[in-house]
């Protein structure tokens, strides 16, 4: 049998998504008002709203009650009380403060942000979606005007992102959701120029190494095999090493199994090798030194995100550098055109990103 509550809920939910309560922002009735309407009592009428708030329909502030379905206008009561605050304040959730791409990223961030008096609050999940959802609500408490998003959209917090009533940008990563924007590196035509780079530095045997939980969407992949493609080349499966993300050890194991057979199997010397990011090249270069192959002679060595330490190591790495001020700028010019048209179908915009060329790959 079915529980009251439950009826209830379901028939609400479905009044809210068709619009019959008014649009996202627009006050909601109360928990005496449902009770009240539709002859249930204050018990069962308080399940409903706890079930409706769970699916991110309503949001509580004090002792009112907002619908939630989506981005709210600023004429909406809950639009008004959001601008009700002398704060220019920003927040961004990211799935960890010790990835380096995107620390320096922030930094660049919170910098175009303070030029326009505005602030930034940054959050870190560790992957959790609950957490992520969590910290979006505290960013709708703190009044902020929009929120940056650099974790992926997933089946945990997919609902809340959709329904969230302020401005969301992902950025550097991809938005698979209407009216929320993404800003992000092209890695696609970053893989085809290092394709192309490779073969103008003489490579003739080709091989990528990428990580398990990016293979299946890994643009630079897809890019660097179109680009070989270009050049009369080609990229078979057994050339793609994957690199376990589970842990350290198993990953620095994956890659030096994979040299290994690269200095077996490859056909044609010199070889050329684009890593998915600098420190899977880094360890790349130590494994095909202990196999005495030199670098750039035998193999052309190119790494991603251009970091630290890509010029700390002998020889020093090419590597594709990302244009941070560039991501940022944009990432800030699209919460502004966010805010202004919070129901415009979503944008995705594209940074290019530039090779830098060092010894790794220096022509003979």
């Amino acid at each position: 049998m079915i529980k009251r509550s439950d009826k209830l809920t379901a028939e609400l939910r479905a009044s809210i998504l068709n619009g019959n309560f008014g649009s996202s922002g627009d006050l909601f009735m109360t928990v005496r008002g449902l009770s009240n309407e539709k002859h249930c009592s204050l018990h069962c009428a308080a399940e409903v709203f706890s079930a409706l708030a769970d699916e991110r329909l309503i949001y509580r502030i004090k002792n009112r009650f907002f619908i939630t379905a989506g981005r709210c206008l600023r004429r909406t009561p809950l639009g008004k009380h959001l601008l009700d605050t002398e704060k220019d304040i920003y927040g961004v959730i990211l799935s960890s403060a010790d990835n380096p791409f995107f620390g320096t990223l922030m930094n660049h961030l919170q910098e175009v942000l303070v030029q326009k008096g505005s602030e930034l609050v940054i959050s870190c999940s560790g992957g959790d979606a609950a957490r992520e959802i969590g910290i979006l609500d505290t960013f709708l408490s703190m009044k902020c005007k929009g929120v940056f998003l650099c974790v992926p959209i997933n089946d945990g917090n997919r609902t809340a992102i959709e329904r969230y009533p302020l401005p969301i940008v992902m950025l550097a990563e991809e938005s698979t959701i209407d009216v929320v924007d993404s800003v992000l590196v092209d890695n696609y035509s970053a893989g085809v120029q290092v394709a192309r780079h490779l073969k103008d530095a003489g490579s003739r045997d080709f091989y990528y190494i990428t990580e398990d939980s990016y293979v299946s969407t890994d643009l630079r992949l897809r890019g660097f095999i179109s680009g070989l493609n270009e050049c009369g080349y080609s990229l078979p499966d057994e050339n793609i090493g994957i690199i376990s993300t589970t842990s350290e050890v198993k990953g620095a194991n994956d890659i030096r199994n994979f040299a290994l057979q690269i200095v077996k199997n490859s056909k044609a010397m010199p070889i050329g090798i684009f890593c998915v990011h600098d420190l899977a090249a880094v360890e790349m270069l130590k494994h095909i030194k202990k196999h005495g192959l030199t670098v750039p002679n035998d193999v052309k060595l190119v790494g991603f995100d251009n970091l630290p330490v890509s010029c700390l190591v002998s020889p020093r790495l090419t590597t594709v550098s990302y244009r941070y001020k560039a991501l940022a700028e944009k990432a800030d010019e699209v919460m502004r055109a966010r805010i202004s048209s919070p129901l415009l179908p979503s944008s995705r915009q594209e940074i290019s990103s530039s090779l830098t060329v060092r010894e790794s790959t220096k022509i003979s």
